[in-house]
C-alpha cells in the first residue's frame, strides 16, 4: 500500500484521498506530489500547527512553478501543467 494523505476541505466538509507520489526537501519546506483518485496531481507543502503536521496548496504562483520545475527534474516522465 502506498502512503497517502487526506485532504479535508473546511468549505465543503469533503475529504479527499491523495496518494504521495514524491516528496523532497528544499531550505527546510517539505513538499509531496500527490495524485487523487482521477489521476490529478498538484504538490503540497507540509505546515506545522503546533504537534500537528498538515498539508496546504501552494497559493504563490512563482513558488509553484519552482517546486513544479524541481519535480521536473528529479523526474523527467512527470508531465505538469501550469
Amino acid at each position: 500500500m502506498k502512503d497517502s494523505v487526506v485532504f479535508y476541505n473546511e468549505d465543503t466538509g469533503e475529504e479527499i484521498y491523495f496518494e504521495i507520489i514524491d516528496s523532497f526537501d528544499l531550505d527546510g519546506q517539505r513538499y509531496i506530489l500527490v495524485a487523487d483518485d482521477n489521476d490529478d496531481a498538484t504538490i503540497l507543502k507540509e505546515v506545522e500547527m503546533g504537534e500537528e503536521i498538515t498539508f496546504e496548496f501552494i497559493e504563490d504562483d512563482a513558488e509553484f512553478q519552482k517546486i513544479s520545475l524541481l519535480f521536473l527534474e528529479v523526474d523527467s516522465d512527470y508531465k505538469l501543467e501550469f
